[in-house]
């Protein structure tokens, strides 16, 4: 592979108390830390850490996938984010929180 990697994916949240971050009413993603509730965090993954599923609501990210997967102009699919792999930031400052 040639050229630069994908930048990070950084995405505003919400932390809720139940140790996941909230993006939207309907997206959320685990926290790989424990954060307090309510605090504004951002979220970060790597392209080359989501991984892909054919049903769901996203945002808009940037991820790699097999050469072979091939989706429509504006598709909505469901992408899965491993905590171990999820980068968290305070949303004011972006000093990282993990």
């Amino acid at each position: 592979m040639t050229g630069l990697a994908p930048a990070i994916n950084r995405l505003p949240a919400v932390a809720a108390d139940d140790g996941h971050a909230r993006l939207s009413d309907s997206v959320t993603l685990p926290l790989p830390v424990p954060v307090a509730a309510s605090r504004e965090v951002t979220v970060g993954s790597r392209p080359e850490d989501l991984r892909l599923t054919l049903d769901g609501v996203a945002p808009h990210l940037v991820l790699l996938t097999d050469p072979e997967v091939r989706l429509g102009h504006d598709e909505r699919v469901h992408v899965i984010a491993d905590a171990h792999h999820t980068h968290v930031f305070d949303a004011e400052t972006g000093d990282s929180l993990r």
